[in-house]
């Protein structure tokens, strides 16, 4: 599409301009080779259009001058302070020039400012502000929507006190006539029900967040230079949320009725979670049928897939997701349990009801960086299944066909899932294509033409998946795992490093974890450059995945460069 340019009135007229760029701003997501000129006051229309177009800023550094010189600038205009530009540029600085510092002390407009490092850590001596009272503040309280009597001016911004947390939760500015107030911006707040200092509620123009800070002194005062650590937990739960007058209680079980299809209603067991606001969650029992999988899960990325994960990330732009899912805790060499892992066994077991078809879960997960289940796990899990009749369902598209030194993972373990799903070394590196194995009286369940898929029975692909699976046993490749990966373990445990914090894996397939302080991704940037490819995840792991056919020479050389390249970036 050939750009072109819309020019706007945004003079006045019924709630112009704030609804013009408003407008402007939805047409430039949807079409973003329009550029629109807007007509009117640049007093008003500035910060309108910066409050959509969020301009970034652009940190320069002297380094040659201590202490380091260090100044912004937006698209427009020198700013006198940004505090992500000064981070990200300190980070660069500890990364790439300052690597045995601590400390950097920068020289600003906005004064002296110090980032101290901390592990990956890196905090900000932010400066603080002095408000004084004003007298004269009609024309705040008439931008602001109030009638406060408590109004101060900072360096840069007008700051209002209201009565309380209420009054502020119900406020919304005059927009037009705070951007016409001599300063820079307006800061409202108030005092808190339960805490000590209460922002504006969330916006979903600005995406400002409300915060609640809790002040521990004997004062119950906000100090200058005192540091706040926010943290902040999205609720990604998949579940349901009803009056608490809607569930019963009989005993240790909970139950609701549920209307059928032929409007009749019946007494269902549910399984209940968070309670707050007269309401409760619903986690499982709604559904007919119901899979139980694990905190930390990859199994894919198609829609149903991504929507039972526990990663936000593999979840943006995508849905709506299926429900019928619920999420149980994952084994782990690190939850301390006495033989096997108690916690997850029991996690598990609390999410079976009658609807409760299956549990779906990696006897090694991969993507969550090579978390290896503490031995006896999978046993338990198989009997825990058995106990109450539901499906055990391994995913081994990635540890299956040899990889752990064994044929299938959960041979380690000497049981038989119900079903395993296989996939990618299945077609010998040359074509797509996975199955999913089970009994006769599992898979008689579907009947011919109910379900199945485009490219399924691909002949071609069989052919070479039987062939990858005769390669695999003729040329004792599963064995070849078994002794290769051995001595690869032992070789990387043996590394003397402290940022190291475990080697752990089965087989050919081996996650070395670091501490924060080191970046996983650029180590394996600096691997590849050695002719190593690894792939990292979750920051701080290094999967290695060599070929079955590795050899001990060649394992040999790469455990030299691998030591070259650790060492390099301790």
């Amino acid at each position: 599409m050939k750009r072109i340019k819309i020019s706007l009135d945004a003079m006045g007229g019924d709630h112009a301009p704030e609804i013009v760029v408003e407008g402007a701003a939805e047409a430039k997501v949807r079409y973003p080779d329009i550029d629109f000129v807007f007509f009117g006051n640049k007093t008003i229309l500035k910060p309108l259009i910066d409050s959509k177009n969020n301009l970034s800023e652009t940190a320069y550094v002297h380094i040659n001058k201590l202490p380091i010189e260090i100044r912004w600038f937006s698209p427009t205009a020198e700013v006198d302070l940004c505090g992500h530009a000064t981070l990200a540029s300190a980070k660069i600085l500890f990364e790439y020039y300052l690597l045995n510092e601590k400390q950097i002390v920068f020289d600003s407009k906005s004064g002296e400012l110090i980032v101290t490092k901390n592990g990956n850590l890196l905090t900000l001596n932010f400066p603080s502000d002095t408000f004084k009272r004003v007298d004269n503040f009609d024309a705040v309280n008439e931008a602001a929507l109030t009638n406060s009597e408590e109004i101060y001016k900072g360096r840069d911004d007008y700051l209002v006190i209201l009565n309380s947390e209420d009054e502020l939760r119900n406020l919304t500015p005059n927009y037009s006539k705070v951007a016409k107030l001599d300063a820079r911006g307006l800061i409202i707040s108030a005092p808190g029900n339960e805490v000590d200092f209460v922002s504006s509620r969330i916006n979903a123009d600005t995406r400002s967040l409300l915060s609640r800070i809790k002040v521990n002194n004997d004062k119950l005062e906000l100090i200058s230079g005192s540091l706040l650590e926010v943290s902040v937990k999205f609720n990604s739960r998949n579940s349901l949320s009803v009056p608490d007058t809607s569930v019963m209680i009989e005993g240790d079980k909970s139950y609701v009725y549920k209307i059928n299809g032929e409007n009749i209603a019946n007494k269902t067991e549910v399984k209940t979670g968070l309670r707050g606001n007269k309401n409760i969650e619903i986690i499982s029992g709604l559904t007919e049928g119901e899979i139980i999988v694990a905190e930390g899960n990859f199994h894919g990325r198609t829609t149903t897939i991504v929507g039972f994960s526990s990663e936000a990330d593999y979840k943006k732009g995508f849905g709506p997701f299926a429900d019928g899912f619920v999420q149980a805790n994952y084994c782990n060499t690190n939850c301390n349990c006495s033989k096997v892992c108690e916690k997850s066994i029991e996690s598990i077991k609390s999410l079976i009801n009658k609807n409760t078809c299956a549990v779906l879960v990696e006897p090694i997960q991969g993507e969550g960086g090579i978390i290896t289940p503490q031995d006896g796990w999978l046993k338990q899990l198989r009997a825990l299944c058995d106990e109450n009749n539901i499906l055990l369902i391994l995913d081994e598209i990635q540890s299956g066909l040899g990889r752990t030194g064994k044929m299938f993972a959960y041979e380690h373990e000497g049981i038989k899932p119900d079903g395993l799903i296989l996939g990618k070394a299945l077609g010998g590196g040359l074509l797509p294509v996975s199955a999913f194995l089970s009994s006769k009286e599992v898979m008689n369940h579907f009947n011919p033409g109910s379900h199945g898929s485009t490219f399924g029975g691909n002949p071609l692909a069989a052919v070479v998946a039987s062939k990858a699976l005769d390669l695999l046993i003729d040329d004792n490749l599963v064995k070849n795992s078994q002794i290769m990966g051995n001595y690869l373990k032992t070789k990387l445990q043996e590394i003397n490093l402290d940022f190291i914090k475990e080697v752990r894996g089965k087989g050919l397939w081996i996650g070395v974890e670091f501490n924060q302080t080191i970046s996983a991704k650029k180590i394996c940037v600096s691997l590849m450059n050695e002719g190593i490819l690894a792939k990292e995840t979750h920051e701080t792991v290094i999967r290695f995945a060599p070929p079955l056919t590795i050899t001990k020479e060649e394992i040999d050389w790469a455990m030299k460069k691998i030591i070259k390249v650790f060492i390099k970036n301790k």
